[in-house]
């Protein structure tokens, strides 16, 4: 092998490290914005169901606070799997994106589900309570 060749070579091979080294510092970067991102929401949503939680005036509330608490418990399970993203390796990063994504949503399905579930029933205990019932 020439001198030249060589060194073609040796700046094919800095090349292409630079560019893996370049992709994984921009999949770090996307991965700790998406971090902050879902964090960001799941903070939003546990507030929400906390405040679903603790209304007291609200009965049907209190009669699903088993589902409530288990729906806070796995947003305490969903925090540790974000958190725990900054472990996981950058080959892995967008496999790892598209679960949690899955997982948020199905989180926010789940809220949603209950809170329709706790209006419909308030608006029913309320109009009985208002002698509507039968009319």
């Amino acid at each position: 092998m020439t001198r030249r060749h060589g060194l073609s070579l040796l700046l094919a091979v800095a090349l292409v490290s630079g560019c893996t080294e370049r992709e994984q510092t921009q999949a770090r970067q996307q991965k700790r914005q998406f971090q902050i991102v879902m964090e960001t929401k799941l903070t939003q949503l546990e507030e929400r169901t906390d405040a679903l939680a603790r209304d007291p005036a609200d009965t049907v509330a209190v009669a699903h606070a088993g589902e409530i608490a288990d729906l806070q418990r796995s947003q305490r399970e969903f925090r540790a799997k974000v958190a725990s993203l900054a472990d996981a390796p950058e080959s892995q990063w967008s496999e790892a994106k598209t679960i949690l994504e899955s997982e948020y949503l199905g989180l926010e399905k789940r809220y949603a589900e209950l809170t329709d579930t706790v209006r419909q029933q308030s608006v029913i205990v309320n109009s009985d309570s208002l002698g509507m019932e039968g009319r």
